[in-house]
């Protein structure tokens, strides 16, 4: 930008810096919070359905939940909006730009807006809005203004708490979890970027993450050739007390290899490393240039 300037003002004849590129900035998992399955469900359940306002917020989660919408594009929402298409129902949204999108209502969501339209009795004003805000406590009566986007906020913090989920879930949390939950039960990555109204699927992907399981070592199968942990790590032990022998010939450093030591490089070869003779070199190729660059080693007694 200064450089641009100084020449815009032909104080200098080109930018210098104009061949310098900064470092690539690569984001392959997005951070907005998401809830599974399980989350979700008692999150919906623990909205009761009395009033017109509690149909109204189970609505508009399944609508974020359902279709994949922005909150934006949905707080835009008309009546009208809910559409039959053959034997179904599709919704319009409002995306940015003033640009609409179309896509098919799932039909829980389709139960679940009939119901809410039918209960706050908006049916026959087609233009209104779809959600909107209520006064009062009670909330029996939805005004004719439009929910804003910090009041969805705070209703889903409020019921979030309510159903004891201390995730920091918020507006966009739901589109992510609609999302995963949708690649994850076998949808198409091009479906879930169509309906997400993504330009690129790579965008698309950020939204999608799945819950990454820690294998339980206790539960990890050996590959040790039926062999127990005890003969693994005798065997492990003699094969390094060779390389230590073999380093101490060649005038590396020499280490001293204790009883519990053998035991714990057993159980490691025994879990993670099994019988792969690469591996096993690789290993060794690593532990040599560690005593030939003289460091210590975790484990070994120097």
């Amino acid at each position: 930008m200064l450089f641009d300037w100084l020449i815009t003002g032909q104080v200098v004849p080109t930018n210098p810096a104009s061949a310098v590129r900064g470092p690539k900035y690569v984001v392959k998992t997005g951070k907005t919070p998401t809830l599974d399955g399980k989350e979700w469900r008692k999150l919906i359940d623990a909205i009761p359905t009395e009033t017109a306002r509690d149909l109204r917020d189970r609505t508009l989660i399944a609508t974020l939940t359902y279709s994949f919408a922005r909150i934006g594009a949905a707080l835009k929402m008309k009546v009208e909006d809910l559409r039959p298409k053959g034997a179904g129902w599709q919704i319009r949204l409002h995306e940015k730009g003033g640009k609409h999108h179309t896509i098919p209502c799932h039909h829980a969501l389709a139960e679940t807006l009939h119901a809410y339209i039918a209960a706050a009795g908006i049916a026959e004003n087609r233009k209104g809005y779809l959600f909107r805000t209520s006064r009062g406590h009670a909330a029996t009566v939805l005004s004719e203004q439009p929910m804003s986007q910090p009041d969805a906020w705070r209703m889903i913090r409020r019921r979030a708490a309510a159903a004891g989920i201390m995730a920091p879930i918020g507006n966009h949390s739901f589109r992510a979890t609609g999302i995963t939950a949708y690649l994850a039960n076998g949808g198409a990555l091009e479906h879930a970027q169509e309906m997400a109204a993504h330009e690129s699927p790579r965008t698309t992907k950020l939204y999608h993450r799945p819950r990454r399981l820690t294998p339980n070592l206790a539960t990890v199968p050996h590959q040790n050739c039926g062999k127990s942990n005890s003969v693994v790590a005798q065997e492990a032990g003699a094969r390094l007390r060779a390389f230590a022998a073999v380093a101490a010939d060649q005038g590396l450093v020499c280490v001293h290899i204790d009883a519990q030591a053998i035991e714990r490089i057993g159980v490691m070869v025994d879990r993670f490393l099994g019988h792969a003779q690469d591996r096993r070199r690789s290993l060794f190729c690593t532990l040599r240039q560690r005593l030939g660059a003289g460091h210590g080693l975790p484990g070994f007694a120097d």
